[in-house]
Order: C-alpha cells, then sequence, then structure tokens
C-alpha cells in the first residue's frame, strides 16, 4: 500500500512540475493532477470489481443451468439477471428476431475495469473473465 501511495505522490508532484513554470491557469494544473490521481487504481477497489462480476456471472450461469427452460430463452436469461447486484452492469440480453431467444447467446458482466462472459450454447452454459 506503500508503494502505491508513493507512485500517487510521484505522480501528482510530477503533474505540478510539469505544469508549475508552464504558466498554465490553475484550472489546467488541478486536471492534470486529477488525471494522474485517475491513473493510479486502487488494488482493493480492483478486486472487489474482479470478485463482484465473477460472483455475478457465476450466479447468472448456474441460474440458467437450472432453469426449467432453454437457457437462451429470454424468459430464463430476465429471470437470471434479476438476482444480478446493481453493482454489476449486465449488457447483451437481445432478442432482436423476436423468436423469444437471446440473438448470440453472449452475456456481458461489468464492474469497473473487470469483465465476464456468459456464452450460453444449448444447455451448455460457460463463464469466462472476459469481455463477450
Amino acid at each position: 500500500m506503500a508503494n502505491i501511495r508513493w507512485l500517487a505522490a510521484v505522480l501528482v508532484l510530477g503533474a505540478l512540475g510539469a505544469t508549475g513554470c508552464s504558466g498554465s491557469s490553475p484550472e489546467a494544473t488541478q486536471k492534470k493532477v486529477q488525471d494522474a490521481k485517475n491513473k493510479v487504481q486502487n488494488p482493493a477497489q480492483v478486486a472487489r470489481d474482479n470478485a463482484a462480476v465473477r460472483e455475478a456471472a457465476e450466479g447468472f450461469a448456474t441460474r440458467l443451468r437450472t432453469a426449467d427452460q432453454d437457457a437462451r430463452s429470454m424468459d430464463a436469461m430476465r429471470a437470471a439477471v434479476a438476482e444480478v447486484p446493481t453493482s454489476v452492469e449486465v449488457s447483451g440480453i437481445l432478442d432482436g428476431n423476436g423468436d423469444g431467444r437471446d440473438d448470440d447467446g453472449r452475456v456481458q458482466f461489468q464492474a469497473g475495469d473487470a469483465y465476464a462472459c456468459v456464452a450460453v450454447n444449448g444447455n451448455d452454459v460457460a463463464v469466462d473473465t472476459s469481455r463477450c
């Protein structure tokens, strides 16, 4: 944790040093400092996002595997996604042709920079820790 704080301090001071003598406005300097702070990710938050996405995707996949209907049916997917925590964004559930089934069988989960993808092929439901 001390290394991260040290890195953040270096980035902030570097941003100040790079702009302090350049005649930049205080707003421009403050924006550069904020950008430098944003580049330093909190490892604990990254770990929480990874865990939340994986847990949400695995829970979704389990609900589809145990559904009494086709895993790609919109009803099964809607019921499964209703159980996903609101901290995780879900995308990719789409029935563009109106047949009552998800078009591609791929559902993406995201929290921060963490992703998971659930792929449904027949009754085979797989979870991968990447973007769909």
